[in-house]
């Protein structure tokens, strides 16, 4: 019986994933939706597999509308005065440890 042996590089081989930023994402779901390309163009032109593309354009599909939508706009709104909150107990924590390290002698 003849027994076959893989090569080495087939089982060292491992996959790399590449993280791709939200903005690059938005550019090439973008040139999708245009319609000047097609997707095989585009995946040769960005390096993306043209499955990914179509998961990106989908996804811009369905999220744009509440970009614009009052929900996103109270959205913000709330955030922001969520972080004003905690940058407002931040300094005060911050004062409260400096009074105590003071206090307690270990700051001069």
């Amino acid at each position: 019986m003849v027994k076959f042996e893989r090569p080495n590089h087939i089982e060292t081989m491992k996959t790399q994933h590449s993280q791709h930023s939200a903005s690059h994402k938005a550019q090439v779901a973008l040139s999708a939706l245009s319609k000047l390309n097609t997707i095989a163009e585009i995946a040769s032109q960005y390096m993306v597999h043209p499955s990914q593309i179509h998961k990106w354009k989908s996804q811009l599909q369905k999220e744009a509308p509440g970009i614009f939508s009052k929900a996103h706009d109270k959205r913000l709104e709330e955030e922001q005065a969520l972080n004003e909150r905690l940058y407002k107990q931040i300094g005060q924590l911050t004062v409260e440890v400096d009074w105590l390290k003071k206090k307690s002698g270990l700051v001069r």
